[in-house]
């Protein structure tokens, strides 16, 4: 009877390892879409969009040591203040903690700040939390990389 039992609970751990790892990567999937999505909405300057997956606590810090806050950030994207003309993103990953993401990545952006045009490949960590069925930008941090 126990090498019965012993055997039933290891195919039940097994199985539930496997629905794990099938649901972290469906919610893996979900924020990576989530992020590239964000960087659309931010070149369209779709700001209503854009506000509803940025967390009430944003803190968006730029490669320079800028650091904007929720409200800040879509204003300066409505304005022009900042105006981004295109992101291509390099390499994206995430990693998923019951209901925060992280997500690191390099990219390429193509920007124009108060006037000024630059051309930035940055490294950058984001992290989401999830909130009821939504995940939300929470943190952000970018590093220039210099040629």
């Amino acid at each position: 009877m126990k090498p019965i039992l012993i055997v039933l609970l290891l195919v039940q751990t097994a199985v539930s390892f496997a629905q794990t790892a099938t649901t972290l990567t469906k919610e893996g999937s979900r924020v990576l879409q989530l992020h590239e999505q964000k960087f659309q909405w931010m070149i369209h300057r779709q700001t209503d969009s854009l506000g509803q997956v940025l967390d009430e606590q944003l803190q968006y810090i730029h490669s320079n040591g800028w650091i904007q806050n929720k409200k800040e950030m879509t204003e300066d994207i409505r304005s022009g203040k900042l105006v981004m003309l295109q992101v291509t993103i390099q390499d994206a990953r995430v990693r998923i903690y019951h209901r925060s993401a992280v997500v690191t990545g390099k990219g390429l952006f193509r920007v124009v700040l108060d006037g000024k045009a630059m051309e930035l490949t940055l490294l950058y960590t984001e992290v989401y939390v999830k909130r009821k069925q939504s995940w939300l930008l929470a943190s952000r941090h970018a590093n220039r990389l210099v040629p």
